[in-house]
């Protein structure tokens, strides 16, 4: 795993520091200290894509942004609460975010590092560009002090 390996060890820095970060953002009380549990490169090539899943046992997961060309397969999140499909009323605007969306997506660019819950589903659409759309994912426990 990259997570192990010295040549990453400011990215795995900056992570656990924006993991901080984003626990206090949260309110998660200060006896927690986050751990990387896995960390691995993703070269998706042109017509390549990757499934709806989520990364269980751990509590946040990232995904840090190398290389994104154009049409590139976009990250996309999708409501995990069941109950919301019976909502499923129209959008005004769906180029913008909204609660009420069933899924979302955000507009990434190379050196783009974003952190999401674990339990989350998540999918790489299907990857329309000329070059290879490369990334960097990560999961992390919360352990006590």
């Amino acid at each position: 795993f990259l997570h192990e390996d010295k040549q990453f060890a400011k990215l795995k820095a900056e992570i656990i520091e924006m993991t901080k970060e984003t626990m206090d953002h949260l309110s998660i009380i200060d006896q927690i200290v986050p751990i990387i549990t896995g960390m691995w490169a993703v070269v998706n090539g042109p017509g390549s894509s990757n499934r709806l899943h989520s990364h269980p046992y751990n509590n946040m997961s990232g995904v840090f942004y190398l290389q994104v060309p154009k049409d590139s397969g976009a990250l996309v999140f999708h409501d995990p609460r069941p109950g919301r499909m019976m909502l499923n009323l129209p959008i005004k605007d769906t180029s913008k975010l909204c609660y009420a969306m069933e899924r979302q997506s955000l507009k990434v660019f190379p050196g783009t590092l974003l952190m999401f819950n674990s339990y989350l589903p998540h999918e790489f659409k299907v990857d329309n560009g000329i070059d290879a759309f490369r990334f960097i994912h990560f999961n992390i426990k919360a352990t006590p002090k």
